[in-house]
């Protein structure tokens, strides 16, 4: 059982989800839980538009599907503004191309994730969104063309100078969501040598799970 809360630890991102089905609209919250960064609470649409301001305001974050508004994304997202100044968007949707919901010359940092897409990929698109990255997933990448997985920063990478360039890139890898398998390919090592050099990484920076991970990643400015 969920438990939906306006109340926040001050380090906590919360999450509002514009979704129509509430069997996946629930789904995001026990996800977005389990990640033990960001609090998700359900904003209700009615008629294609949030049905109460009060269920907006509070969000860092908004996670909603450009198919399911009844407005032009744009104005969606500067309506939002007017109750949250430092909003930010992710787009969660069956389409795959920005271009069939967002002008071309739209000046928005919009993440955007498919809901094919593994659940991790949700969570990190939240995360960079929280922090003023433009995050695609990789079939999103796909639909625009661009490299998979492109996680487009305001801020330029950095590595960190305890770890060799395989532990870097294993470690980033798996900050980005992606599974074993694929950095494996990836990075064309075998399965095993991918969960050696993340275990290396991890005992350096003493991390212990994906969670640690990700906000060590992010604190640090790596993706």
């Amino acid at each position: 059982m969920v438990n939906i809360t306006t109340c926040a630890k001050p380090s906590t991102i919360v999450a509002g989800i514009a979704e129509q089905n509430p069997v996946l609209a629930k789904g995001v919250l026990v996800l977005l839980a389990e990640s033990g960064m960001i609090q998700g609470r359900v904003v209700e649409l009615k008629d294609g538009q949030p049905a109460s301001d009060r269920d907006v305001a509070p969000c860092n974050v908004v996670i909603f599907d450009p198919c399911q508004i009844d407005e032009d994304v744009g104005a969606f997202m500067a309506r939002v503004r007017k109750l949250r100044k430092d909003a930010a968007f992710v787009a969660y949707s069956t389409q795959t191309s920005r271009d069939q919901f967002l002008a071309p010359d739209s000046a928005d940092n919009l993440c955007h994730v498919s809901k094919s897409d593994e659940p991790e990929n949700l969570v990190l698109a939240t995360l960079s969104a929280h922090r003023g990255a433009m995050y695609f997933s990789r079939s999103v990448s796909s639909g625009e063309g661009l490299a998979p997985d492109v996680l487009v920063s305001r801020i330029v990478p950095r590595s960190d100078d305890r770890l060799s360039p395989r532990e870097n890139a294993v470690l980033l890898s798996f900050a980005r969501g992606k599974a074993l398998k694929q950095i494996s390919e990836d990075l064309g090592l075998s399965e095993r040598t991918v969960i050696t050099y993340k275990s290396r990484a991890a005992k350096k920076l003493n991390l212990s799970s994906r969670s640690d991970i990700v906000q060590y990643a992010l604190a640090n400015r790596l993706i």
